[in-house]
C-alpha cells in the first residue's frame, strides 16, 4: 500500500462486493421477445421483463445522472477534483429521491443498481474523508479513485438504461472509449454482501 507523508498507510478505495441472489426466477420457460438482458457484477447475467413503472423511473434516472459533471469530464487539477466530488454528492441526492419512488420495490433489479451506486458513493466519500490531505499534493490518488467510482456509476447506469430502453450518448466521457465494465479489482474481497432480487414472480 502507498505511504503518505506522515508514513501512515493509505487505504485503497474499493467498493463492497454487492452480489445478487435471484429468487422466484423462472425455470425452463421460453424468454419472451420483449424481455431484456442485464449484466450484474462477477459474471452474472439474466433476462427479465421490467414493469412499465420501473422503465419510466429508469429513464428518468439516466437523464438525471448522465448530466452530472463527474460522468462528462476528466479531472486535471485540484479544482476539477473538488467539482467532481461535489457532482458525486449531487448524484447521491438524486438517488435518494429515486429510492423513495422505489420504496415498495426494493428487491427489483432497478433498485439493486440504484442502491449499488449509493453504496459505492458512500465508500468513495469515506475514502475521501480518510485521505483528506491537500488535494493538490495527492492528485494521483484522487484521480485513480474518481476513475473507479466513475466507471462503476457508468456501468450501473448502462444497465439502468437497458431497463428504461433508453440510449446513453457515447460522447459523454465515461462512455467515449466503449461501455464501462465490471472491473473485479475495484470491488473488495473482504466486504461481500448478498442481496435477494426478485426477477420473476409467479401469479
Amino acid at each position: 500500500m502507498e505511504m503518505n507523508k506522515e508514513n501512515m498507510y493509505r487505504n485503497d478505495f474499493t467498493i463492497p462486493q454487492y452480489k445478487p441472489r435471484f429468487i422466484d426466477l423462472r425455470d425452463n420457460q421460453q424468454i419472451e421477445i420483449d424481455n431484456i438482458g442485464l449484466s450484474f457484477p462477477f459474471g452474472i447475467n439474466i433476462a427479465f421483463k421490467p414493469t412499465s413503472e420501473d422503465s419510466d423511473i429508469a429513464r428518468k434516472t439516466v437523464i438525471k445522472l448522465t448530466n452530472r459533471r463527474v460522468l462528462n469530464s476528466k479531472e486535471c487539477c485540484g479544482n476539477c477534483i473538488n467539482e467532481s466530488v461535489k457532482s458525486i454528492k449531487e448524484i447521491k441526492s438524486d438517488l435518494v429521491e429515486i429510492q423513495l419512488e422505489l420504496a415498495n420495490r426494493s428487491k427489483t433489479p432497478l433498485f439493486y443498481y440504484v442502491d449499488y451506486i449509493n453504496i459505492a458513493i458512500n465508500s468513495f466519500l469515506d475514502f475521501m474523508e480518510r485521505n483528506s490531505e491537500s488535494v493538490e499534493l495527492n492528485k494521483d490518488l484522487y484521480f485513480n479513485a474518481l476513475e473507479k467510482i466513475r466507471n462503476h456509476i457508468g456501468k450501473c447506469l448502462k444497465e439502468i438504461a437497458n431497463i428504461g430502453s433508453i440510449e446513453i450518448d457515447n460522447s459523454k466521457y465515461v462512455y467515449k472509449s466503449g461501455n464501462p465494465e465490471w472491473v473485479k479489482t475495484t470491488y473488495s474481497e473482504s466486504d461481500i454482501r448478498t442481496v435477494d432480487i426478485i426477477v420473476w414472480k409467479n401469479a
